[in-house]
């Protein structure tokens, strides 16, 4: 019993304890070269000589996550761009499918009806029927290659 408690005791102190805050890393500042002549009075006789500028630092820059957020959009654009890559080939398949499925129900010789304007049916012929295999061959061909 006396072990529980002072155990309680424990966790009770210890969840009173403050929180360390996060640090935040302060870039350092840019360094600046100092001229040649600064500091030395310049003697009468000799010619002025121009001033050099300073050379340009690197800036830090204006918001220390920026490169983060940049190298967050460019993976949330290559998942974009990968997702949309998945569905375009998925949806492919499908079509190669059903190409396939239409082709096989044309070349089995099986009665194939189109809806006409009155609302009713018609039979394709022969003719029509080749074509029709014509056609659904371009489609398997060009939906069912892999590319």
């Amino acid at each position: 019993m006396r072990v529980r408690r002072l155990l309680r005791r424990r966790r009770r102190s210890l969840r009173r304890l403050p929180l360390k805050p996060k640090r935040v890393p302060v870039p350092p500042p840019p360094v600046v070269e100092a001229d040649e002549n600064e500091g030395e009075a310049a003697s009468p006789g000799a010619e002025a000589k121009p001033a050099k500028a300073p050379a340009p630092a690197e800036t830090p820059a204006a918001d220390p996550n920026e490169e983060f957020r940049k190298r967050r959009a460019a993976a949330a654009e290559a998942k974009a761009k990968a997702e949309q890559e998945a569905a375009r080939t998925e949806r492919r398949k499908q079509d190669c499918q059903r190409a396939r499925l239409q082709y096989q129900a044309i070349a089995s010789g099986q009665r194939v009806a189109r809806p006409t304007e009155g609302g009713g049916r018609s039979f394709i012929s022969e003719e029509d029927r080749a074509a029709e295999l014509q056609r659904t061959q371009g489609l398997i061909d060009s939906l069912c290659s892999d590319k």
